[in-house]
């Protein structure tokens, strides 16, 4: 997704992340099963690859198993 930004333009977004305790993984196998998750990553995972992609200020806060992040295109 961030390729399509343009220099500046920022990335929005929450997901469910992986490594929020056994209640919450309870809750990803189920979605996982019924089809509604896909894949997921630890929240020191996204960042790397926010960084990767070529995003600055990357931001992520944690609230549960629930991230929500922001990256600028650098």
């Amino acid at each position: 997704m961030v390729r399509v930004l343009r220099a500046g333009g920022a990335i929005t977004g929450s997901s469910m992340f992986l490594g929020a305790g056994w209640r919450l993984e309870v809750a990803r196998r189920m979605g996982t099963a019924a089809g509604v998750l896909g894949p997921m990553c630890t929240a020191d995972q996204a960042r790397a690859w926010l960084s990767a992609a070529g995003c600055r200020d990357v931001r992520l806060a944690m609230s549960g198993g629930i991230g929500y992040f922001r990256a600028v295109r650098a």
